[in-house]
């Protein structure tokens, strides 16, 4: 009868350590991939933040191009009404 009580308090024992155990790295493992994650975010952050400043830089040198020959146009236009 103790052997039985023995047997299945060492089963219920070895369960908990094991639960215990898996639980623990487990949240290791979580953690990692979560730290990895942020950090793939922040680099990809990075990148898109990059790419939009690339992007406004290109289009603000557009507008001041077409600013640049509007005004040529206008101040061609006022030559010729001048003479």
């Amino acid at each position: 009868m103790y052997l039985i009580i023995g047997a299945l308090l060492g089963l219920v024992a070895g369960g908990v350590v094991v639960f215990v155990l898996l639980n623990t790295a487990l949240k290791s493992k979580r953690n990692q991939i979560i730290k990895e994650a942020e950090l793939e975010a922040e680099n990809i952050k990075k990148d898109k933040m990059l790419q939009a400043k690339e992007r406004f830089l290109k289009l603000k040198e557009e507008h001041e191009d077409a600013v640049k020959e509007r005004e040529k146009r206008v101040q061609s236009l006022e030559d010729k009404a001048k003479s």
